[in-house]
């Protein structure tokens, strides 16, 4: 076991058959069937990963948009504090499947406050704005307000404002909604002088400066598609090299650093492999960072560091087959530890 994690650098995700159809349950098993739901699990999981973030920092959360990156360490207290101890396996998932979970979990009871404002200061103005139309302008202003807020329900157990479609949508319908079309007499402004210009000037620059992050991070993605197209084919330098473009124009390299820990293992350059897969740690945590960081220290025979990464993985409730061939390394490791 231990030669097969040292040559190894990750393990393959598992691939499951497609369930069989069940019967349908009668009303009084539905929700505990419903329970069981891979959906709802992985959405109560989130949102109990979630909770714990707040808890963890109540007032300023875990930082905006770290939720992605602080789940893992999250997960492994909310695991030891239920008692799991990290047998339970769900997976990660980028967002928490609650727009409001999450943002609380990511700005505390500071931002929810926030939330709550802006949302009750929105209800109010719409409330408004409808008592004051009459006609086909309360009907259409009422449309808008309708998608509004059925994106703002679909967040309560999706993500849709982390997606570019729907997010875009919301920001459309809500703009429409306070345009001036809909404005109540005698709220209506119009720049004058210089204002025009100045604002023309600045929308131009926060267009182009978005163009050019978009730009980047497009090349970024194709030299890591390419990187790892290389990597499958065996072409490790060629691979290191991909990735490393990629690294010069990505905004946020986290996977490009664990790819290219992968591509340095494979040519034997141990101690660059286990740089890059400490700088992916934090953006791109993954279970399989903490085996591979296993694999590069049997390698460099520093086999207690190598324990401590498979206890960190452990604690984190990886997928059945990887805890498994964990929890048999680490055991032959106790044994060759506890050697005389």
């Amino acid at each position: 076991a231990l030669a097969a994690l040292a040559t190894a650098p990750w393990a393959p995700p598992v691939r499951g058959q497609a369930p069989e159809a069940a019967p349908l349950a009668p009303p009084d098993d539905a929700l505990a069937q419903l329970a069981q739901d891979d959906a709802v699990r992985t959405r109560l999981w989130d949102w109990a990963i979630a909770l714990e973030m707040w808890k963890a920092s109540p007032w300023t959360g875990v930082g905006l948009g770290d939720y992605n990156v602080a789940f893992f360490d999250h997960k492994a207290r909310f695991l030891a504090g239920a008692g799991q101890g990290g047998t339970e396996h769900f997976r990660k998932t980028p967002h928490a499947h609650n727009d409001y979970l999450e943002w609380t979990a990511e700005t505390g009871s500071l931002g929810l406050a926030a939330l709550t404002a802006f949302l009750a200061v929105l209800g109010v103005g719409a409330w408004r704005q409808l008592g004051a139309l009459r006609g086909a302008a309360r009907w259409s202003l009422l449309a808008l307000y309708g998608g509004v807020a059925a994106i703002a329900a679909d967040a309560v157990v999706n993500f849709p404002l982390h997606l570019p479609g729907s997010a875009l949508g919301f920001v459309v319908l809500l703009g429409l909604a306070q345009s001036e079309a809909y404005a109540p007499a005698g709220r209506r402004f119009t720049l004058r002088g210089r204002a025009p210009v100045a604002t023309l000037v600045a929308g131009a620059l926060a267009l182009g400066t978005l163009l050019t992050a978009v730009a980047r991070d497009w090349q970024a993605d194709v030299r890591l598609v390419d990187g790892n197209r290389l990597l499958d084919q065996g072409l490790y330098r060629l691979a290191a090299e991909a990735y490393q473009r990629s690294l010069a124009l990505d905004w946020q390299p986290g996977e490009v650093h664990f790819r290219l820990g992968g591509a340095h293992y494979q040519l034997g350059e141990y101690d660059r492999a286990e740089t890059h897969y400490l700088r992916s740690e934090g953006p791109f945590l993954v279970e399989d960072t903490y085996w591979n960081l296993a694999a590069v220290k049997l390698k460099q025979a520093a086999y207690p560091e190598a324990r401590d990464y498979l206890q960190r993985l452990l604690a984190l409730g990886p997928r059945p087959t990887l805890r498994a061939q964990a929890e048999e390394i680490v055991q032959r490791l106790d044994k060759q530890l506890q050697a005389p």
